[in-house]
């Protein structure tokens, strides 16, 4: 009966017509390079790459593999795994192993008057990744423009899939199905948000529609017509019966010719608390749906209106509770318990936190819960918390541990939600402009009591983030007084009775600063442009983040700043090892944080009326030793670790002596860390095939250690007849940066190496552009002997990406500049040449001996002017 009613649910349904004319909202919007590039062929490094990105403990499939078996068997099955992927890419069917799955039964845990009212519809599919029809799915994905080769691959994944049903452990059946997506595949929901582009347009297309009135908002605001997350689907529109029936109609044809199936049981509307009864009865009948009152929870996070109470957030309080439940039976060590806090437990309020703001008695509840699990509990309840939490949310090289303060992480969302307000790219950043903005500039408006709470939050970090963010010009189009174009802040903040509504292209004269313009304002200001680049072109000025070398906002790099911090220390950071056990690592921090229970500490609590200098007196002895000078790569590994070993047996044998009356002798405790130590040390160095027993032998093995030489198979293309290749890398230390490269022909012969040193103070765009004279001075060194060659190859330039905040954008232009009537660049994603890398580090320490190593000095020019041009117009010049 089950195998039959999956069998029946997974069957093409024979009401599903495809409307063509319907699918006409849908533009042909892919190209044939994307074409071309989806149909490519991969290699065996991308089918490894994918093989690896695969979840290792992800279920059983009909074979018993799991992921885990592909990534540790890898160079046995790699030939069988990428033969299956070219035979498929070649038009052949994926094996049945592969696409076989087993369905396992879980069971389920339960303002202004508008005339007809505001409605939103919050749509319920029935099972819809289950549902998509094929012929739909394929039918939009021609419409999109994709390539017919490329869509039978697509048809081969989805009509391959076979299934049976897990009862008790055991397989039933073995059916095929005709419709619906495979949950759980990687591609699934991209197919899924193609087929739902038909509704989503559909409805678009309403707001021409004279029968339809939409959603009411004021003037200005941009149309909302829907919100969608897969199949989370909120419809806006007017509550008047007209308008109602055109979404009714677009719900019924999207139905009709793709299977979905909307569960008018499970959906519902909501409408203004003001809006009559009659009218709530007009939308049941009309819609089918029945009528909620807020709050209700839409993708995770409570909808609500007005006060935010703590009712809101008991399903997150709920949560951890469960998950804390699940564990309270275990036995769980300090360092088990931070894992879970870390990767677990700090990661279920995040989803809630990105959004919403909760009372600051649900974030102190959080972490109290937190605390307690992180110090545990005994017969006689919990235990004693002898860190503060926010002493614990600090990184371990300040004495913490490492967790994630909640009320940063809140901080950390509303930094970004004013760089996604200040992007401007989003219908939400559109919404928000229109809603608190206007025709104001961001900067001019400030935080008001009329605000609601999550524009309260967003304007709350508007100053700090301003002086995080900064503005790359091109164009020029950014608001002289009230953007931070020029790495001060805006301008009108320090000069207020200056400001007006002006651009900094009205302060440019042929591609330079206006300087009679400019000559009114105070030299501050005029200082600033000085020290501003410019790179001028036709692409819009980018909106660059500061704290990060590629320019683009991050949550670890808005944390880091926003988070309480505290002072480092190298002692706390030298405790912390990956490869050594972290038992060892938290005695040595409650050791060093005088937050073991000894005589001298337990003293402090008057439990004991005698203090004995026992902490105090190893704190020292450890400073003592991590303060030694060693030499050598192992003996820099041992000498943090052994004072770990050593103060854990001494507490163990401490412990044994005290509480179990038992005799340990030194003897027994050198023991007991000599064998530890040979545990790690095959770990760290498994070269080693025999760890001594002795502990002058174990010295004399470590003192032997050479650093081992590992070979790397770099694959390196010819370039085409006609062109160069140019494979350039770069390379940081603590001395400073550099850059180096090689230019090959297509007939392999080396034409030109070259390495650069930047120095150490290049940072963010300043950094990128300076990376690009040592690439712009070879090619124009290889010009003149090989001026016949017009086309040059570069690849391997990915690490100056990450130097650049607007990317690909400025190195155009720069080539463009300086380069244009030389070369054509085309850019590539290929691994960096090993040669390049190794040059590249010549470049970082090679400050004496200049800028250029070349092997064929009769070809050097003289260029100098570029790099001139580069240092002195970037906004990090070398102090």
């Amino acid at each position: 009966m089950v195998v039959e009613y999956f069998a029946e649910a997974l069957a093409q349904s024979d009401q599903v017509q495809v409307d063509q004319s319907w699918l006409d909202v849908i533009p042909s919007i892919v190209s044939e390079q994307e074409n071309e590039a989806l149909q490519q062929v991969p290699t065996e490094e991308e089918v490894k790459k994918v093989i690896f990105q695969m979840n290792g403990e992800s279920s059983l499939g009909p074979d018993g593999f799991t992921g885990s078996f592909f990534t540790s068997c890898w160079e046995i099955v790699k030939g069988d795994v990428c033969r299956a992927v070219w035979d498929f890419f070649a038009g052949a069917q994926l094996p049945w192993g592969y696409t076989s799955t087993l369905l396992a039964l879980i069971p389920k845990i339960s303002g202004k008057k508008v005339r007809g009212s505001n409605v939103a519809l919050k749509l319920d599919m029935v099972k819809a990744y289950d549902q998509v029809s094929w012929c739909f799915l394929i039918q939009v994905m021609r419409k999109f423009g994709f390539g017919e080769r490329w869509i039978d691959m697509i048809w081969l994944l989805i009509s391959s899939c076979h299934f049976s049903v897990l009862l008790n452990g055991k397989p039933y059946g073995f059916f095929r199905s005709s419709r619906g997506l495979h949950q759980g595949d990687p591609l699934s929901p991209a197919l899924f948000i193609i087929a739902a582009e038909v509704l989503s347009r559909g409805l678009n297309t309403l707001v021409g529609d004279r029968q339809f009135s939409p959603y009411f908002v004021a003037r200005g605001y941009p149309p909302l017509t829907h919100l969608a997350y897969t199949d989370d689907i909120i419809i806006f529109c007017n509550g008047s019966k007209r308008s109602l029936a055109c979404v009714m109609e677009v719900l019924g044809k999207y139905q009709r010719i793709s299977g979905q199936l909307v569960n008018a049981s499970k959906s519902y509307f909501l409408v203004d608390r003001m809006v009559s009864l009659i009218r709530c009865r007009v939308i049941a009948r009309t819609t089918g749906f029945s009528f909620k009152e807020l709050p209700v929870t839409y993708l995770g996070c409570p909808l609500y209106a007005g006060r935010r109470v703590r009712s809101l957030f008991n399903g997150l309080l709920d949560k951890v509770s469960q998950r804390l439940n699940s564990w309270r039976g275990r036995w769980l060590s300090m360092s088990a318990r931070a894992i879970l806090i870390k990767h677990v437990l700090s990661s279920i309020p995040i989803h809630i936190l990105a959004v919403l703001v909760p009372p600051k008695g649900v974030i102190a509840e959080l972490e109290w819960v937190l605390a307690q699990f992180f110090w545990g509990e005994s017969e006689f309840g919990f235990k004693w918390h002898w860190s503060a939490w926010k002493i614990l949310c600090h990184p371990v090289e300040e004495g913490g541990v490492g967790f994630r303060s909640l009320q940063a992480i809140i901080e950390v969302f509303s930094c970004k939600f004013w760089w996604l307000f200040r992007c401007g790219l989003s219908l939400w950043a559109q919404f928000i402009r229109a809603r608190y903005v206007g025709e104001l500039h961001p900067n001019q408006v400030f935080i008001s009591p009329k605000f609601s709470p999550s524009g309260k939050r967003m304007f709350g970090v508007q100053f700090s983030m301003e002086m995080w963010l900064k503005w790359d010009l091109s164009r020029g189009d950014v608001a002289f007084w009230w953007d931070n174009w020029s790495g001060l802040g805006p301008l009108a903040w320090r000069f207020p009775d200056l400001a007006s509504n002006t651009w900094v292209y009205d302060f440019l004269h042929e591609g330079q600063w206006d300087h009679l313009a400019l000559a009114a304002f105070p030299s501050e200001v005029t200082e600033s442009t000085a020290d501003s680049f410019f790179c001028f072109g036709k692409v819009p000025d980018g909106l660059v983040w500061t704290l990060q070398p590629s320019g683009e906002f991050s949550t670890k790099s808005a944390y880091q700043v926003v988070r309480s911090s505290g002072v480092r220390s190298w002692a706390f950071a030298s405790i912390w090892h990956s490869l050594i056990p972290q038992k060892f690592s938290f005695l040595m921090w409650r050791l060093l944080h005088e937050q073991l229970p000894v005589d001298d500490v337990l003293a402090k609590f008057q439990s004991l009326g005698i203090a004995t200098p026992s902490v105090a007196c190893v704190r020292s002895q450890c400073y003592k030793w991590w303060l030694l000078s060693v030499k050598g790569r192992a003996f820099r590994w041992l000498s943090p670790v052994l004072p770990l070993l050593i103060v854990w047996f001494l507490w163990w044998a401490r412990n044994m002596a005290r509480f179990e009356g038992r005799s340990i002798s030194v003897g027994q405790v050198r023991g007991w860390i000599i064998h530890e130590l040979r545990l790690l040390i095959q770990v760290y160095f498994p070269t080693m095939t025999r760890v001594p027993l002795q502990w002058v032998e174990i010295l004399d093995s470590l003192s032997g250690l050479r650093r081992s030489l590992v070979s790397t198979l770099v694959r390196w293309v010819c370039p085409l007849d006609g062109f160069f290749k140019l494979n350039s890398d770069g390379c940081s230390t603590l001395r400073g940066e550099g850059s180096g490269g090689v230019i090959r022909d297509s007939c392999r012969r080396l034409i030109l190496a070259f390495a650069d040193f930047f120095g150490p103070l290049f940072t963010g765009e300043g950094r990128g552009l300076v990376a690009i004279c040592p690439v712009v001075r070879a090619i124009r060194n290889a010009v003149p002997e090989y001026h016949q060659f017009r086309h040059y190859y570069r690849e391997g330039m990915l690490w100056l990406t990450h130097w650049l905040p607007t990317r690909e954008s400025i190195i155009d232009i720069f080539y463009e500049k300086h380069l244009g009537h030389l070369i054509d660049v085309i850019t590539s994603s290929c691994p960096p040449d090993s040669i390049a890398q190794a040059v590249s580090k010549s470049g970082r320490s090679d400050e004496e001996s200049g800028n250029q190593i070349s092997v064929k000095p009769e070809i050097l020019l003289n260029i100098c002017d570029l790099l001139c041009f580069c240092v002195l117009h970037h906004p990090y010049r070398i102090k």
